[in-house]
């Protein structure tokens, strides 16, 4: 018996990870709304962008669950409105070929969280000058979108990575956040996901962790190691 059970647990794991490796290779790319949204709303905007080869026609919003609706897919981009009730919801995005995208909604009281425009198809098009047609992916440089209503960052004598080829989302999510400065993750954090070497955690662990930007300008500066 214990043989037996042994060869059935074995054989479990292999169809399990060859499911994983031969699944669906097309994945949704979330344009809005931003990850764990608090809202005050009962329409959200979801805009999403299925990146890989699938037939897929028309996508299934599942809420909590239960089908919400369906979106038509144009230029395999997807855009849907919402209406929620009061709470907590688990928001589904599924297609044929196509895997699955969990979004956490809350419509309610929102105590920390900023909105950087309002998530309405009618302001879409504030930053997507192809919206009408159903486009939303960025053919623009963020520098230069961002730069229309924000100063300048990158004049400084030594330039920050993502600065200088012109990435501002790596960091800042342009939809909202409940961080400052609309960072995608707190700041400290943020900092760690790529300096995540030895010598910058030593580094960290002798300054008693203390937040990065208090000594480094995250854009520019005209001081080595962007000091500030």
């Amino acid at each position: 018996m214990k043989r037996t059970l042994i060869i059935i647990l074995v054989s479990t794991s292999i169809v399990f990870v060859v499911g994983q490796a031969f699944g669906a290779g097309a994945t949704f790319k979330l344009l809005a709304p931003a990850e764990e949204m608090f809202t005050s709303q009962s329409r959200v905007l979801i805009i999403a962008v299925i990146e890989g080869e699938t037939d897929a026609k028309r996508v299934e919003i599942l809420d909590n669950g239960k089908t919400a609706g369906y979106a038509e897919l144009k230029n395999n981009t997807m855009v849907y409105v919402a209406t929620l009730s009061k709470g907590k919801h688990e928001l589904v995005l599924a297609a044929s070929g196509v895997r699955r995208r969990s979004i956490r909604v809350f419509f309610g009281k929102q105590d920390d969280y900023n909105y950087h425009v309002k998530l309405e198809p009618d302001y879409c098009e504030t930053c997507h000058s192809q919206a009408s047609r159903g486009i939303y992916k960025g053919a623009f440089s963020q520098t230069g979108l961002c730069a229309e209503c924000h100063d300048p960052v990158d004049r400084g004598k030594f330039v920050h990575g993502p600065v200088a080829v012109g990435a501002c989302t790596p960091c800042h999510d342009p939809h909202g956040s409940r961080n400052e400065n609309y960072l995608v993750t707190a700041s400290r954090q943020l900092c760690l996901n790529c300096h995540s070497q030895s010598v910058s955690q030593n580094h960290t662990e002798n300054r008693r962790n203390a937040n990065c930007v208090e000594c480094h300008d995250p854009h520019s500066s005209e001081e080595a190691y962007l000091l500030r």
